[in-house]
């Protein structure tokens, strides 16, 4: 499930925040786990302890009520699936007092297999 112009996206998106010192990783065609596990890695990496924010883009496809879609087309809720990853737990404690800002873009189309 290729989205056209991703690609300009995630180029524009790396030019804007290089600047201020943001370390950037892309990952691309993620399946819903995958995706999800991606999301977890990174709220629970200790690096956070030395930044002052946290930025994560997630650029996919959507579907409807706020649910994304994996390279396998099987959704993720950001309420039900990515919100409880930020819960504040000893494994998140890195991103306490910190900044974080969930930015995501997708189209909230209506998907029928």
């Amino acid at each position: 499930m290729r989205r056209d112009g991703s690609d300009i996206d995630v180029t524009r998106v790396k030019d804007t925040l290089k600047p201020f010192g943001f370390e950037i990783t892309v990952e691309t065609d993620l399946d819903a786990d995958e995706m999800t596990n991606e999301i977890r890695k990174f709220v629970e990496h200790p690096k956070h302890k030395s930044s002052s924010c946290a930025m994560i883009f997630i650029m996919t496809h959507g579907g409807d009520h706020g649910l994304l879609l994996g390279s396998d087309r099987k959704s993720v809720s950001i309420v039900n699936d990515i919100k409880p990853l930020f819960a504040n737990t000893d494994k998140t404690k890195a991103l306490r007092g910190k900044a974080v800002v969930l930015v995501v873009q997708s189209c909230r189309l209506h998907y029928s297999a």
